[in-house]
């Protein structure tokens, strides 16, 4: 829970201690109650959006991927017929739109709209020593 949550609902739970009327006192602890399940609910939303893709593909029925969370491409699973192509779980790079209701196959421009089923963000690319380092290592130190 975030630490303003916490001390917001730690001070209403006071309210037990505190010279107030009854009905004062029931309405604190109930606020703090709400305000504790909205702030699990919020951390919960939080981690759910910051999944990583490893936990599996997203259903487009769940969620709509958005362009801060995966760039310029995001990759789809395709069922359907376009043209004389069939795509049966076909995995695709498409392009992401800002406002995410398209999705074009990166390559030929197909618009596979309605077609796609789930989607997941591109992982990070591997890092990699610069090439000036590379060449360094090689010079100096043999490639050790």
């Amino acid at each position: 829970m975030r630490e303003e949550c916490r001390e917001l609902v730690e001070t209403l739970r006071l309210a037990n201690s505190w010279q107030f009327a009854p009905g004062f006192v029931k309405a604190m602890l109930g606020a703090a109650d709400i305000i504790e399940q909205l702030a699990e609910k919020c951390d919960q939303l939080e981690w759910e959006r910051n999944a990583e893709p490893a936990a599996g593909w997203i259903s487009v029925k769940d969620r709509m991927p958005t362009y801060e969370e995966c760039g310029d491409f995001v990759l789809v699973v395709v069922n359907g017929k376009l043209g004389s192509n069939t795509y049966e779980d076909a995995i695709c790079l498409c392009w992401l739109t800002e406002d995410g209701d398209e999705w074009t196959e990166y390559g030929t421009g197909n618009d596979l709209t309605g077609m796609v089923s789930h989607w997941v963000p591109l992982p990070d690319p591997p890092e990699q020593e610069p090439e000036w380092k590379q060449k360094m290592m090689q010079t100096f130190l043999g490639g050790r």
